[in-house]
């Protein structure tokens, strides 16, 4: 039985996930309570949008494939920024994640490699639709050939 994806879904969630994390983190929380549930959720967004994307890599006949891995590019792009001000301690909750900081160096490494992988996949099936449609089939090389000669 194939399994059905639903990558639309999936990448909205993901979303989700990480504006919770964002406001969560501008919060004057307990880091003692909350410390664990925040680096999990970052490396479940990390794990989680590393097999989305494989997928999507593998997928290469799936109808909107191109807005899904837009979109995807689109959640990294944010999770970076995230990722950033994490690090660079713009968020007042991770002063106390000092730890994990060259994690979340790697994380946002694996994603920017991600997004210039998605660029490469995008450009090349645009251009090779652009190719698609400007051949021309056999029998409609046929038709032009036999107007030719037709008109000699």
């Amino acid at each position: 039985m194939t399994k059905r994806v639903n990558y639309e879904d999936n990448i909205f969630f993901l979303d989700l996930i990480l504006k919770q994390i964002k406001s969560a983190s501008k919060l004057n929380m307990d880091a003692e309570v909350f410390y664990e549930k925040i680096i999990g959720d970052i490396n479940f967004l990390s794990g989680t949008v590393e097999k989305i994307f494989i997928s999507l890599k593998m997928n290469t006949q799936l109808i909107n494939r191109l807005d899904y891995l837009k979109n995807l590019q689109k959640f990294n792009g944010q999770f970076i920024q995230f990722l950033e001000d994490t690090i660079s301690e713009e968020l007042p909750f991770f002063h106390h994640m000092k730890g994990h900081f060259e994690e979340f160096k790697s994380i946002k490494e694996n994603r920017l490699q991600e997004i210039t992988e998605i660029k490469e996949i995008i450009i090349g099936s645009l251009a090779s639709k652009e190719e698609m449609e400007q051949i021309v089939s056999e029998e409609e090389f046929k038709y032009l050939l036999s107007n030719e000669e037709g008109e000699s």
